[in-house]
């Protein structure tokens, strides 16, 4: 099994059927999941709090792997998830990066980078334009 196919079970286990468990299955227990929450490194329940609660916002997703480059134990990725909201109805389309690091099949090492602001953006908890507004030195709330 390739790393790209590790990382498409983890993303069909965790995100798209929503197990848990499988967090636990694929993740050290010492492992801390950087780049997802500013100044935050997810351990294993950690993680499990950020999947329930981003579930809570939206229908279960159908993730893309977009790209995949190894080398040695690292596996680099871009992926898309693809969902609706649970409130507003409406598809969202959310890219995210990975950089990982593999002991066989567990994850020890992991480097994120997730659009939220497009996400809260399409999900209506964020101005359209949120960048763009910040980018002109307009205040956000």
């Amino acid at each position: 099994m390739t790393k790209a196919d590790i990382l498409r079970d983890w993303y069909t286990r965790v995100w798209e059927n929503g197990d848990l468990a499988a967090i636990e299955d694929m993740f050290h227990p010492d492992t801390a999941a950087d780049g997802l929450v500013p100044g935050l490194a997810l351990g294993v329940d950690e993680f499990k709090f950020l999947v329930a609660t981003i579930q809570e916002l939206i229908e279960p997703p159908r993730i893309v792997i977009e790209k995949t480059v190894e080398q040695g134990d690292w596996l680099a990725g871009f992926a898309s998830m693809h969902t609706r909201s649970i409130d507003l109805r409406h598809d969202l389309k959310v890219g995210g990066m990975v950089m990982a690091r593999f002991d066989g099949p567990v994850i020890v090492e992991a480097y994120n980078s997730f659009d939220f602001i497009t996400f809260f953006e399409q999900l209506g908890l964020l101005p359209d334009n949120t960048v763009a507004l910040c980018l002109s030195g307009e205040r956000i709330g």
